[in-house]
């Protein structure tokens, strides 16, 4: 994966890197020096890279992306990062049961 592709992801939940960081559990150093790498490979741990997989995939997925969008977002703002991954997995598993 890509700091260009890292950069993508975050832009598409329209996240901010502080919220982007919380949300899968790095610092924010960590995102701007992926970021930075732009277009070669960045090493990121296998948990977070399946986690930005996962979120990328649910974008291309949803039927009504802003809806998921805005509520992983207020499930940051009142909880923090897990409350966010929380509500991120919550819907891949609901489409997954379907």
């Amino acid at each position: 994966m890509t700091g260009s592709e890292v950069r993508e992801i975050r832009d598409l939940y329209k996240l901010e890197i502080a919220e982007f960081a919380e949300l899968i559990g790095v610092g924010l150093s960590t995102i701007y020096r992926w970021e930075a790498c732009k277009f070669s490979d960045v090493n990121i741990d296998p948990f977070q890279k399946r986690i930005m997989k996962v979120m990328k995939s649910q974008i291309e997925e949803q039927k009504n992306p802003d809806a998921m969008i805005k509520q992983i977002g207020a499930c940051l703002a009142r909880g923090g990062g897990l409350l966010g991954l929380h509500c991120l997995l919550k819907h891949v598993y609901k489409e997954i049961l379907r």
